[in-house]
């Protein structure tokens, strides 16, 4: 006889035990999720949850909203960035570079003159999008 749990589709996400950052999310059986976790294939969690507006709250084993992003574009500088998270820059399609952020504050220097595109992802806020004119 098949185990119920199997048949029964339910919600998970699949997170980074050191971020929290939910790196898939979808619909199976619950007994499935067990065995996943059970093999050491991820770390998985049956809940809802989506990539964009949840992370993983290991502190109570919980999915939950992502918060506003703190950071705020003054002058060159990023300030209030979490950490940890990435920054990509980007210029049309011609230049597209991710930097890890390890500090609160990114001073940024551009090399050529130009509209740059600026997206800091971070696991535990949502993406803040700004634009820079040099």
């Amino acid at each position: 006889m098949i185990d119920p749990s199997y048949l029964q589709s339910e919600p998970y996400v699949r997170y980074d035990p050191a971020t929290g950052e939910i790196t898939a999310c979808g619909q199976v059986g619950v007994g499935f999720v067990n065995d996943w976790n059970t093999a050491g294939t991820g770390s998985f969690f049956p809940d809802y949850g989506t990539c964009d507006a949840h992370w993983f709250d290991t502190s109570v084993f919980k999915v939950t909203p992502k918060g506003n992003c703190p950071a705020t574009l003054s002058g060159a500088s990023l300030i209030n960035c979490p950490v940890p998270s990435k920054l990509t820059i980007s210029q049309n399609s011609i230049f597209q570079q991710t930097y890890d952020v390890t500090e609160s504050t990114v001073d940024l220097s551009f090399e050529h003159p130009g509209t740059y595109q600026l997206v800091l992802k971070s696991p535990k806020f949502l993406t803040a999008q700004f634009t820079v004119t040099i």
